[in-house]
């Protein structure tokens, strides 16, 4: 059994069937996640303020550019407001050649010499970031995980999936494909009718007789594949048409 990482996993377990296959799944990735991908937005400097914007990033095909193109993107918006002093981010020989251009040049060279900083200094991170954590790569495809998306919060150890959100989603998502699934069940159930005939009332010792399972799948009971077995199911003769 594994052991409980999220908060209310039992419930996981007491559905089980192939809900808990999809859950324990998905926590690995999100685990992986937290192993190997998590680290990079702190080394970034992101806080859980960020977690949209985090959360966003992460379910991408490429989680590490995309929290490349956030970091720049985002401190390119608080240098924009004010919030990072220019200063800070370019060199002093840098602001005087600002402050000598005309308005226009100005503007130009502002923007392209804080794009040229921030990507410095965020290849200095990710190099730090490689360095220390190690990342191994990850092969999982995030369409699942943006499925389940309003099951994942982000806390101050990672990503974290709240079980009781997840059980709803992916009801919702099952109550989508869930007229192929109905079809699919009245058909089992239609097969098995039509195997016994109404030769005999099916019981569970019935089923037992003529079906068996095995490793999970089910199978003719190979005791009953004999002519004494099928004699008590009968011929099945058709009735002949009235003439009219």
């Amino acid at each position: 059994m594994a052991s409980q990482i999220f908060k209310n996993e039992q419930k996981i377990r007491k559905i089980g069937g192939r809900l808990e296959r999809d859950y324990y799944e998905t926590r690995n990735r999100v685990l992986s996640l937290n192993d190997n991908i998590i680290p990079l937005f702190i080394f970034l400097g992101f806080t859980l303020r960020d977690k949209d914007s985090i959360i966003e990033a992460i379910l991408t095909e490429s989680p590490i550019k995309a929290a490349s193109l956030l970091y720049v993107r985002y401190y390119t918006e608080l240098i924009e407001a004010g919030k990072i002093k220019l200063e800070k981010v370019l060199t002093a020989r840098m602001m005087n050649k600002i402050a000598e251009a005309t308005p226009e040049e100005a503007e130009k060279l502002r923007t392209r010499e804080v794009h040229r900083s921030l990507v410095t200094r965020l290849k200095k991170i990710v190099k730090k970031y490689e360095k220390e954590i190690k990342p191994s790569r990850l092969y999982f495809n995030p369409e699942s995980l943006k499925i389940l998306r309003g099951a994942l919060n982000l806390c101050p150890q990672g990503l974290e999936i709240n079980v009781d959100k997840f059980i709803e989603l992916y009801g919702s998502f099952l109550d989508a494909e869930g007229s192929d699934t109905r079809k699919k069940h009245q058909e089992a159930a239609d097969s098995i009718n039509r195997f016994f005939q109404g030769s005999v009332e099916i019981t569970q010792k019935e089923l037992d007789r003529y079906f068996t399972l095995e490793y999970g799948i089910v199978k003719p009971n190979p005791k009953s594949i004999n002519r004494e077995s099928y004699l008590r199911l009968g011929y099945g003769f058709k009735e002949e048409p009235e003439e009219k």
